[in-house]
């Protein structure tokens, strides 16, 4: 009995004599550098100002509907093409004038005058350039004769897109004068060359124009000379050199 005394007395001892678990360790102090750039951190960040008084919210962003050439400009209309005298490349004209011929005869030259009607068909290739035919006909007051030919023309428009413009004219073709009557051989063409300039006052669809024209007209060899040469038979046989003056209009498409 004494042993199961004195073994209960060892491990009581035994028992108390352990120590008890210790306190959780308090963090370390933070080292005084990453402290500055905290505090560093903190001082550059703005802190926003206060509203005004009396200052009401600011109203959120309008939705964005489109974006101008430089992708922050908003859109305040439509670009839209710049209208041109292309837009509509094909004329008609139409004129009516008169006409001064002189056939180069010796010693003195032959002449008459004659009233003359064109008609032509244009097509604009740039807004400067055109070409076309063109067809004239006419006869004279006074005496038989008469005078037709065809040209291809070139224009050249210095003030093409502008409402009052000029133009130069340059046209190769063919070209009779000579007797109504005449024979074929008389009215047969002849290889022609005319110049000119003009001046047109345009209204989009319609515009209205005057041209001073010069040109030369090749002889005919093949006309058989007659027992008496008439003023006809001059025209007929003979190289001319003509200037016309037409008053004109047109009608663009």
């Amino acid at each position: 009995m004494f042993r199961g005394v004195a073994f209960v007395a060892v491990f009581a001892t035994a028992a108390h004599a352990q120590p008890s678990a210790a306190p959780p360790a308090e963090p370390p102090p933070p080292d005084a550098d990453a402290q500055k750039i905290l505090d560093d951190a903190g001082a550059s960040t703005p802190t926003p100002p206060p509203n005004p008084p009396n200052t009401p919210p600011a109203a959120p962003n309008a939705p964005v509907t489109g974006l101008g050439p430089s992708a922050m400009e908003p859109v305040t209309g439509l670009m839209l093409p710049k209208a041109s005298v292309r837009d509509r490349p094909w004329s008609i004209t139409f004129g009516i004038g008169g006409m001064d011929l002189s056939a180069k005869t010796e010693p003195e030259e032959t002449k008459t005058a004659l009233t003359v009607i064109d008609l032509a068909a244009h097509y604009r290739i740039t807004p400067a350039i055109q070409l076309g035919l063109s067809i004239n006909a006419g006869g004279a007051a006074k005496g038989n004769v008469s005078a037709g030919g065809i040209y291809i023309d070139f224009r050249y428009r210095f003030l093409a897109e502008r409402p009052w413009n000029v133009y130069a004219i340059a046209s190769l073709g063919s070209m009779s004068a000579a007797d109504k009557e005449g024979t074929e051989e008389e009215k047969k063409g002849r290889g022609s060359l005319r110049f000119g300039l003009g001046g047109e006052r345009r209204f989009k669809r319609f515009g209205i124009w005057a041209e001073l024209r010069a040109g030369g007209v090749a002889e005919n060899k093949d006309v058989p000379v007659p027992f008496v040469a008439t003023a006809e038979w001059n025209f007929a046989r003979y190289g001319l050199s003509f200037g016309t003056f037409t008053l004109g209009g047109t009608f663009y498409f």
